[in-house]
């Protein structure tokens, strides 16, 4: 380290340290994630006023609960029970409330003046109370059951009632509950709610978390149940926490008091003279008829409507190319969510035929592309414009093709196919070519150089001319994936190597080299195998291209005027002459073989001629 880099060390020592950690903190997700949760609430509580922010958080939102709703409903069934009920409820009161006061003028008329008074006295309109005069219940017990282990939490009864063993009357109600769905039910969410035993009347009422069982000693009104619920929803509401982890130890203060609630229901017969009990009039029972009637057509109209709905989703979900994903009645229209590809069928031309009108359409269809076969089909068609005479079928994820068509057009599908959605391969075996397609086919394919012809002939393809072994070899590999033909074969090309190679054997192979004595060369010579050298090169590079073995074959000659083995002697020298010149010329040594003529006669010739070495070449297929 130079002295200028032991200054920047002393000035600047603890901000590069800052800067190294500011650094890692930045590199490290967990610690980007540690300062974003630390900062986000804070930064949720300014910007809730703005509305840009609830409209960014809408939709995800949206998507978030609808998605957790259908994947369990019963979730958020449980977690809405002390909620949604009272809504319900208050909402049904109110309709009610008002059909009682339409009641009550259109039957004021009707009836004496002592009945009148007494609805008076009663607090409630004149319908309402007519309608209960005749009613007798009352509620001895109730009993809150922890709902998955039977779990007796709380029980009041009526002081009239004498005790029972409530553990076991909470156990056997358990056990009997278990049996019936065991045994007759088939849908394993359903639940006991009502049992008959003589003058007294069980009503099971679910919750979450608890059941209440109330024992009703004579006939009570259905609208017991709605107060029964009320009371359930009001425990779950208060102790909802307390009841799911209660097991069975202390009792939970506060749930008697709202248990006592039940026993509040009873309602005592009056007795009246034998001018109250007369006949009903008879408006009352006309408009009780009446009542009955609008409501069976209303009950009939709602599920006739409802069918009608379930029809033309069916209709929707059968059609290839529209997925829904709901269809609900909203402000007098008929609502459609889901995705459609544009390929498909219209929702407004098949509504009519499931009794909907398209006027009361509103479509909220998403485009995507759809994989149904009759879709891909479509679009094939649509981007490919196949001629007339083609066949086209979708099979899986493969296009198969059939018929007759031009070149280009096969070129082109086979390109443009496979990049559409639903097709991975495109099958052209069942599709016929001409000679002359087949001819053009093989040519780009094949790609022959001039010296090549190709032709075709009955679907079988030919050639003739001279090509390099490099292109032979690759054109004989393709011919196998060039569609259409029904046979080939490049035979009648002629290898130029082979050609080369042979032209070069017949002037090499058996040249000869002299020597004036033992392996002193004669004048001239050398110019010799410089010229055999290089072509000996040249027949090697040949058969190294063509896959061939080479053998270059050296033998010794003498004049015979020695005995044989000085004879032997001198032969081979001069075979190893002519070897040491071709190896230094760069031929291997591997390919190279010396031999002695073994000359043992003199000749009588000229002597000159005899003192030589002569070089034969061969070549053979490799293997």
């Amino acid at each position: 380290m130079n002295d200028i880099d032991k200054l920047k060390e002393l000035l600047f020592r603890n901000e590069k340290k800052a800067l190294d950690a500011i650094t890692r903190r930045l590199e490290t997700p967990e610690s980007r994630t540690a300062d974003i949760s630390d900062v986000l609430p804070e930064s949720i509580l300014r910007s809730h006023a703005d509305k840009r922010l609830v409209r960014s958080l809408q939709e995800p939102v949206e998507q978030c609960m609808k998605a957790s709703i259908r994947q369990d409903p019963d979730s958020f069934a449980d977690a809405l029970f002390p909620v949604i009920g009272p809504a319900i409820r208050k909402s049904i009161a109110e309709a009610l409330r008002s059909m009682t006061q339409s009641i009550n003028q259109a039957m004021e008329s009707s009836f004496s003046v002592r009945t009148r008074y007494r609805a008076w006295r009663a607090g409630m309109p004149l319908g309402q109370y007519i309608l209960q005069r005749n009613i007798v219940y009352r509620v001895e017990q109730a009993f809150l059951i922890k709902r998955y282990d039977g779990l007796l939490i709380e029980h009041v009864e009526h002081e009239s009632v004498m005790a029972k063993d409530t553990d076991a009357v909470s156990a056997m109600f358990t056990a009997i509950q278990d049996f019936i769905r065991d045994s007759f039910s088939e849908e394993q969410g359903e639940s006991l709610t009502t049992a008959v035993m003589g003058e007294l009347t069980l009503w099971a009422v679910h919750g979450p978390h608890a059941i209440l069982v109330c024992v009703i000693r004579g006939v009570a009104p259905a609208g017991l149940r709605s107060d029964l619920r009320e009371i359930l929803e009001q425990i779950h509401l208060r102790h909802g926490e307390a009841l799911f982890g209660y097991d069975g130890g202390a009792p939970l203060l506060g749930i008697d008091m709202e248990l006592e609630k039940c026993l509040a229901f009873e309602q005592q017969k009056e007795t009246d003279n034998a001018s109250g009990k007369a006949g009903r009039p008879l408006p009352i029972m006309i408009f009780l008829g009446g009542l009955l009637l609008l409501g069976a057509w209303l009950w009939f109209s709602s599920f006739a409507d409802a069918r009608r709905l379930e029809n033309f989703r069916a209709a929707l979900d059968s059609t290839p190319g529209i997925v829904v994903n709901e269809i609900y009645r909203e402000d007098g229209q008929v609502v459609v969510r889901g995705l459609r590809d544009p390929l498909s069928g219209s929702p407004s031309e098949i509504a009519p035929g499931s009794q909907v009108d398209p006027a009361e359409l509103r479509l909220e269809l998403s485009p995507y592309q759809s994989l149904d076969a009759a879709i891909v089909e479509r679009r094939v068609r649509r981007i490919l414009q196949p001629p007339p005479g083609v066949g086209l079928r979708i099979e899986g994820n493969r296009l198969r093709l059939s018929g007759s068509a031009p070149v280009a057009w096969k070129q082109n599908a086979q390109s443009l196919a496979v990049a559409l959605p639903g097709v991975d391969t495109v099958d052209m075996t069942r599709m016929a070519m001409s000679d002359a397609e087949l001819l053009q086919l093989a040519q780009t394919e094949l790609r022959p150089p001039n010296t090549v012809t190709l032709a075709v002939r009955n679907g079988s393809l030919g050639a003739s001319g001279t090509a390099s072994h490099a292109w032979v070899q690759a054109a004989t590999r393709q011919l196998a994936s060039v569609t259409g033909l029904s046979a080939g074969n490049l035979n009648g090309v002629a290898i130029e190597e082979r050609v080369r190679l042979s032209q070069l054997l017949a002037t090499t192979s058996g040249t000869e080299i002299f020597f004036s004595t033992n392996e002193i060369l004669q004048a001239g010579q050398d110019a010799v195998l410089e010229r055999v050298s290089l072509q000996l090169r040249q027949i090697a590079n040949l058969t190294e291209q063509l896959g061939a073995d080479l053998q270059i074959r050296i033998r010794g000659y003498s004049d015979g005027t020695g005995d044989e083995q000085s004879n032997h002697i001198v032969e081979m020298a001069r075979a190893d002459r002519v070897a040491q010149w071709l190896v230094n010329a760069g031929l291997a040594p591997d390919n190279i073989q010396m031999q002695a003529s073994g000359s043992s006669i003199v000749s009588t010739g000229v002597q000159a001629q005899l003192r030589k070495a002569e070089i034969s070449v061969t070549v053979s297929d490799s293997g």
